[in-house]
């Protein structure tokens, strides 16, 4: 508890140093400095502290835990030396303090915290607590100016804490820009994040270096060509993050790291600030950016940001888990199947696609599960918590005007998803409504008209690969047994694979590629990537 005090303190304002003790959390907490029975009186005995340091504890020891005990156990000396009570040392004095704009709180777990509204604090704290050297992930950007420059620099390096990330390296840049809708004429950057194995790293540096050894005026090595993976991140379509650790199975990054690919994985604008029409539009974006090949797409990216690598667009296909699926599965459709031969530098198509959980694909679907069920939603709302709609309204009420949001570190805005998700009309209303295509089932539905009626036209899709957890609470397996077997009568029998497994949403996160049941999978996405 300190330590993460001592974050907050400093990263906050730079000043006060709270060190020391867990009472640091409340001005008006009981002093813990002196142990029990330290106010006795003569008859009283010793501290058992006290016992404890003379019978096992250095002296030097010893002495400095008495120390802090003096200061601890008299209220006014420690007050004087910590902070007053109305220091903002203390921290709900901190967080009742006006917090500056677009802060970001760094906290040494790798877990994602966020900063709570708890009561009796007077306004929204919006801000989340994220890892050091990430990139801003606050709620509202603020924007720039249509001419900056600056902000769209071709390539950024990151350096990243998560394990998950601990074999690649990491670099960003803006792929698109939208306007705010206040009328300023600022835009909103969508960060995509690009993700090269260390090993490809080495070996390019590897062989630069040999060549260099050769001769002194000796031509640059070849590149090292990396296959492509590109990722989209789940969330519900209202949070979540493309570098969001924890949504990156661990047998993504161990086949990515296998089959010497590069990870390429978007933001894209989120419910409720925009609209489906809106996220869909920004996928689209992306794959154009992706196959550009006139000097702002991915490889120009690649060459600028990852000395001595390049990628084979020839050579992508498409991940994404629960809302990510569903994007993954529309650039699908949208993109199509690799047409380009045996590859090469041109972007012609995907070679598969792998979706776990995906979302969106039944507009009659059932609505999630609170936890504890409806048996816990109605205990929460015996407890006077808020209605969904209430969330929702206050959430919205909040928002700046025009404002965009692509990426939201969870569970920050996961009661704000919950909220929209049980409103069907006002969902309905935001992602599509129920005879939109942005459905799959819609969308498999319209595809199987066209290809049965006169003139008929047939959409050319990649393989895929469906997992899916039989006890999902939040996307229901049946969902994606219908869409397989639309997926079937539409592109054949062998064009889908439906794989339903033990467990719930996001069951296999944890999971590496040496599961046997996987293993088989991924030896037939292995065998369509490198065709």
């Amino acid at each position: 508890m300190s330590a993460i005090h001592w974050y907050w303190s400093n990263i906050l304002e730079s000043g006060g140093v709270g060190l020391s003790v867990v009472g640091s959390i409340s001005p008006g907490g009981r002093s813990r400095g002196r142990p029990a029975g330290a106010d006795a009186g003569a008859g009283g005995g010793q501290a058992p502290a006290a016992v404890a340091w003379r019978r096992g504890c250095k002296r030097v020891r010893a002495r400095t835990q008495r120390r802090g005990m003096a200061i601890g156990g008299d209220p006014a000396v420690f007050l004087e030396l910590f902070g007053g009570r109305a220091d903002p040392i203390w921290l709900p004095n901190r967080l009742r303090a006006p917090v500056p704009p677009q802060l970001e709180l760094y906290c040494e777990d790798e877990s994602i915290v966020p900063v709570e509204n708890s009561v009796g604090y007077s306004r929204p704290i919006w801000e989340t607590i994220t890892f050091p050297h990430m990139p801003p992930a606050t709620p509202y950007d603020a924007g720039v100016a249509e001419d900056d420059d600056g902000a769209s620099a071709p390539s950024h390096t990151l350096g990243l804490s998560s394990k998950r990330f601990a074999d690649f390296d990491i670099s960003w840049c803006v792929f698109k820009r939208v306007p705010l809708g206040d009328g300023s004429g600022r835009t909103h950057g969508l960060k995509v994040y690009v993700m090269v194995p260390k090993s490809a790293t080495a070996a390019a540096a590897a062989a630069a270096a040999a060549a260099a050894d050769n001769a002194a005026d000796a031509p640059p090595p070849p590149p090292v060509t990396l296959k492509v993976a590109a990722k989209f991140h789940g969330g519900g379509w209202t949070h979540g993050a493309a570098l969001f650790p924890d949504w990156f199975p661990v047998w993504l990054m161990e086949f990515a790291v296998a089959e010497g690919a590069a990870i390429v994985t978007p933001n894209y604008r989120m419910l409720p600030e925009s609209r489906g029409a809106d996220f869909m539009e920004d996928m689209q974006d992306f794959w154009r950016w992706l196959a550009a090949d006139d000097g702002s797409g991915l490889r120009a990216h690649v060459a600028a940001a990852h000395r001595g690598i390049d990628v084979d667009l020839g050579k992508v296909i498409a991940f994404g888990e629960s809302a990510g699926g569903h994007l993954a599965l529309h650039s699908g459709i949208v993109v199509g199947r690799h047409t380009g031969g045996d590859g090469g530098a041109g972007f012609s198509g995907l070679r598969a696609v792998i979706a776990t959980n995906p979302g969106g694909v039944n507009p009659n679907g059932v609505i999630p599960r609170l936890a504890g069920g409806d048996a816990g939603a109605a205990a929460g709302a015996a407890q006077d918590e808020p209605a969904p709609a209430q969330i929702l309204a206050e959430h919205l009420r909040l928002r700046p005007d025009g404002a965009v949001v692509s990426e939201m570190f969870p569970p920050a805005r996961r009661g704000v998803w919950m909220a929209m998700i049980r409103q069907r009309p006002l969902f309905h209303n935001l992602f599509g409504g129920l005879d939109d295509d942005i459905w799959l089932l819609n969308r498999l539905r319209a595809l199987v008209a066209a290809a049965e009626g006169p003139g008929a036209v047939v959409v050319d899709m990649p393989p895929q690969i469906l997992l899916h957890g039989e006890d999902d609470d939040l996307v229901s397996v049946e969902s994606s047994m219908m869409y397989a077997r639309l997926a079937r009568k539409l592109w054949g029998p062998d064009t889908v694979d439906l794989v339903i497994r033990p467990g719930g949403h996001g069951f296999d996160a944890d999971i590496t590629m040496d599961a046997m049941w996987l293993r088989e999978k991924l030896e037939k996405i292995s065998a369509y990537w490198n065709l």
